[in-house]
């Protein structure tokens, strides 16, 4: 036979066991909803298992009867035990065996407002400075946040098995992770704080960060000191010991960097590039001010250089000087623009260039200034071989034999304009060693300080400083070859001559008397 439970009554809260009414039913109002709860109250003013809104939020929680056959309490809620063990007011939330909990030096009120879920999450949890207030931390995960002092833990992050386990200070720092941020800061270094770890083991065992950001598996994982920096990608800057507003991005992107002597604010862009490859025991330094762009660019270089920049695949590998500029990817051997480039001040553009000790040079183009030992050079197309300095050399030629001298100026394949030091002056090939002061015009013609030569086969043959005075400048040979000075001509020997003179000799004859 059915009992008459009797009436209906709508609240807004459950009244307590001494307020209810015995054989009713409250529907409970379910907060920001149009719907209700019923909780059916006996004689003796006990709740039975409540009839939930099958409706509510479009969900199935009117299936829900109990949970590992625990059924709701009065007000219907589950504990599940192991799982959640309290809610604070303020928004505190904990697992039941969070570590924190355990421990007797942490008093449970600090705690207020944080997130503590996972085995042993926040376990030997201490308080060694007696902080008064540590709002919002978030810890999840099995020995996340594991053997940390509240100290300087302000609004720490650590989401991942072991993720900021060990940790020491940091205010603001977040690890997302496994084993994210482990082990950081072991030295205890008060300027830690205000850093992001994401990967697995990201700055796992970096000893200080501050305003850095270390994002990929194993990034900064040993990093020394990282200030103000960022390393992307899987084990970007993963061993270097000194890092001060430098960027790293791509595999392994600085992974050897050692510390330099202020040295900061460079940039490396793609697999292994600055400072990202120990070949050889090479052990890369960091650099100020530089950029490297490609795939090992400026890979194991940086060891005493600054103010560099290496664009392409291999491009300032092992560069040594300052002030560099080196364009070009690797043709073959791994050798890039500017490689092993030890100089200061030279633009290289061009696979293979710029390789030596040379400074202050321009070279263009592929395989040029591969021995690069000058100074001051301007090579474009020029020589492979540039030992020589103060030289202009344009489209010299390809030929590894061409080594041009000091002071040359050459256009062409082994054509000499100008040399200022053997003040020789050529248009064709390169001027005998015997020449004297003179410009050369084809092979045997010459323009000398006192006299002219223009061949051996027309008018005025051999016109040539031999054949003067210092008071007589000009000369004419007739046909039989016999030379006569201007004011020594007779009518028959002018005759004689302009008897087999050509038009253009009688044009260049007429200059001549006119002058």
């Amino acid at each position: 036979m059915l009992q008459n439970i009797g009436k209906i009554i709508r609240v807004n809260d459950l009244p307590t066991r001494e307020e209810r009414l015995t054989n009713v039913i409250y529907q409970v109002s379910v907060p920001g909803t149009a719907t209700y709860i019923d909780y059916a109250v006996d004689e003796n003013g006990d709740i039975k298992t409540p009839t939930l809104d099958t409706n509510q939020h479009n969900n199935d929680l009117g299936k829900v009867k109990s949970v590992n056959s625990t059924l709701p309490d009065e007000k219907g809620n589950i504990d599940i035990k192991h799982t959640i063990a309290a809610i604070y007011e303020n928004g505190g939330l904990y697992s039941e065996e969070t570590g924190a909990l355990n421990s007797s030096s942490v008093n449970k009120e600090l705690l207020k407002g944080s997130i503590l879920i996972g085995d042993n999450t926040a376990a030997n949890l201490t308080n060694s400075q007696d902080v008064a207030t540590i709002p919002n931390i978030i810890s999840i995960g099995k020995g996340s946040l594991e053997n940390s002092d509240l100290q300087n833990l302000n609004g720490v992050i650590a989401i991942g098995e072991n993720a900021y386990k060990n940790g020491f200070k940091g205010n603001g720092n977040v690890a997302l992770g496994y084993k994210a941020a482990e082990n950081i800061n072991p030295e205890k270094l008060a300027t830690t704080g205000f850093s992001n770890f994401i990967g697995l083991n990201a700055g796992g065992e970096l000893k200080l960060a501050y305003g850095s950001n270390h994002i990929g598996c194993r990034s900064g994982y040993k990093v020394g000191t990282s200030n103000y920096s960022s390393t992307i990608g899987y084990q970007a800057g993963m061993n270097a010991e000194h890092l001060s507003n430098d960027v790293l991005i791509g595999s392994n992107a600085g992974s050897f960097l050692t510390k330099g002597a202020g040295s900061g604010a460079s940039i490396g862009i793609g697999q292994c590039s600055y400072g990202g490859w120990n070949i050889n025991n090479n052990i890369p330094k960091t650099q100020y001010s530089s950029i490297f762009i490609g795939n090992y660019a400026g890979s194991v270089s940086s060891r005493e250089g600054n103010y560099n920049i290496g664009i392409g695949h291999h491009a300032g590998r092992d560069v040594k000087g300052n002030a560099n500029i080196a364009i070009g990817g690797f043709h073959t051997d791994n050798f890039g623009a500017g490689r092993d480039l030890s100089g200061d001040h030279n633009i290289i553009l061009g696979a293979r260039s710029g390789y030596g000790t040379g400074n202050h040079n321009f070279i263009v183009g592929y395989f040029m200034g591969s021995t690069l030992n000058g100074s001051s050079n301007v090579n474009i197309l020029g020589a492979r071989n540039l030992v020589a300095s103060n030289t202009v050399l344009i489209n010299s030629g390809f030929d590894s034999s061409f080594s041009p001298t000091n002071n040359d100026v050459v256009i062409a394949h082994k054509l000499l304009i100008g040399n200022s030091a053997t003040k020789k002056l050529g248009i064709g090939l390169k001027l005998p060693s015997d020449a004297r002061e003179r410009l050369d015009i084809g092979n045997d013609g010459y323009i000398a300080g006192k006299g002219f030569k223009f061949g051996n086969t027309t008018f005025l043959t051999s016109l040539h400083s031999n054949s003067l005075t210092e008071n007589r400048t000009q000369t004419l040979q007739d046909k039989n070859g016999t030379i006569a000075l201007l004011e020594d001509l007779t009518p028959s020997k002018l005759i004689d001559i302009l008897s087999s003179a050509t038009p253009e000799e009688m044009t260049t004859l007429k200059g001549l008397l006119a002058s």
